[in-house]
């Protein structure tokens, strides 16, 4: 299922390739400038302004003028960076998942969160941001994949045990601790208004029940680590070139690539 989280970024990204002008890949291969190659894919410097773009969308929110260039220049080499790890991502997406069948759900899902009821409304809404299906079929598997392949390869593999759980539960324990509770009740006896104080002591909530929190926070401790050595390895058992005049395809520790792919790198 395609989240909203990640529907709005798309829209962004459709109306940015409104504005932009899109180049169909076919095309783009011949006629286009390359960034980099990612095994048999490429990155085209469109597609990299692209998103560039979007990029500075998004943090002009935050950072204007000087401040602003700044931080687009910091940023240039792990966006691409990102760029070229969500294609390995994709790439293998294609030898473990079924493909064909993930782009439909993932059309279906885009259709019924935009309130889209048929084929043709899709088609109209496509020529009004001038984008093809093929182009809105790649930006939702670029939005999705990356994150499910992290989840099907590391995520879901990282194990919890007991020992752990109550290990973190004693070194935290100040943290499922409910501080004691004071309440005042007034009453009038007589006419005379009376404060009647009632205390409840301190919760302590059981490792029973904190179980769940604490294995969520566990494992995400693990797959912090987990997936920086996963995208490494995934990075030196591929073949990746990047033209030099847009950096080099030296490995660099990745820490946004867990907090979204259409997010800030």
């Amino acid at each position: 299922m395609i989240s909203g989280r990640l529907i709005r970024p798309l829209l962004a990204l459709a109306l940015l390739t409104a504005a932009l002008g899109t180049v169909p890949r076919a095309r783009a291969e011949i006629l286009e400038e390359i960034v980099a190659k990612v095994n048999n894919e490429i990155i085209t410097l469109t597609e990299f302004e692209a998103r560039l773009e979007l990029f500075r969308q998004q943090i002009s929110r935050k950072y204007s003028g000087d401040d602003l260039d700044a931080k687009m220049e910091e940023s240039r080499d792990l966006l691409l960076h990102n760029m070229i790890i969500e294609s390995l991502l994709v790439q293998r997406g294609d030898v473990i998942l079924d493909m064909e069948k993930v782009r439909k759900n993932l059309l279906d899902d885009f259709k019924k969160q935009q309130k889209i009821e048929n084929d043709a409304e899709l088609d109209k809404l496509l020529n009004e941001q001038k984008m093809t299906r093929k182009d809105l079929l790649d930006t939702l598997v670029r939005l999705s994949i990356p994150q499910e392949i992290i989840n099907y390869e590391v995520r879901r593999k990282i194990s919890v045990s007991d020992k752990e759980i109550q290990a973190y539960y004693d070194a935290h324990r100040q943290d499922f601790v409910k501080p004691e509770r004071v309440t005042f009740r007034e009453i009038i006896i007589l006419f005379e208004e009376v404060k009647l104080e009632s205390r409840e002591a301190e919760e302590v909530t059981p490792v029973s029940g904190a179980r769940d929190t604490i294995t969520e926070k566990i494992r995400d401790q693990k797959s912090q680590e987990k997936v920086e050595a996963y995208l490494q390895k995934l990075w030196a058992d591929n073949f990746i070139y990047v033209f030099p005049k847009y950096g080099t395809a030296e490995w660099k520790p990745t820490h946004a690539v867990q907090k979204g792919w259409s997010e800030e790198p």
